[in-house]
């Protein structure tokens, strides 16, 4: 199954994406196409791709986040997905981060490569 991240910066049309690909859903199922957005990515199963203070180290979260979506990536493609679109503009970071940071997606490349990692290297 390919698995296609889409990383739409804040303010570039990604929630009328979105929404464009929920009302779709039928038809994108229809091609074997799955949709995950905002309401699936922030709703625990990216925790711990970005480490969180707390009791476990990076890694362990790192790895819990690959378990969890390890498995919703198998049930995706034993419903017959060939391909995956996951979108999610906070993937590249916050607004409120870039504010403090005064920086506009400072640290995306690590960022980016924890996603990629947490997907087990198969996202593009």
């Amino acid at each position: 199954m390919d698995i296609i991240l889409h990383l739409g910066a804040h303010r570039t049309a990604t929630t009328s994406f979105q929404s464009w690909m929920r009302a779709q859903a039928s038809r994108l199922e229809a091609c074997h196409i799955g949709f995950w957005g905002p309401h699936r990515t922030r709703s625990g199963l990216l925790a711990g791709v970005l480490p969180q203070p707390g009791l476990l180290c990076a890694e362990q979260q790192l790895d819990r986040a690959r378990g969890r979506i390890a498995l919703q990536l198998a049930r995706s493609e034993a419903q017959g997905l060939r391909a995956l679109v996951i979108s999610d503009e906070n993937l590249l970071g916050t607004p409120r981060r870039a504010l403090r940071d005064r920086s506009l997606y400072q640290g995306a490349g690590l960022r980016l490569a924890r996603h990629q990692a947490a997907f087990d290297g198969r996202g593009s």
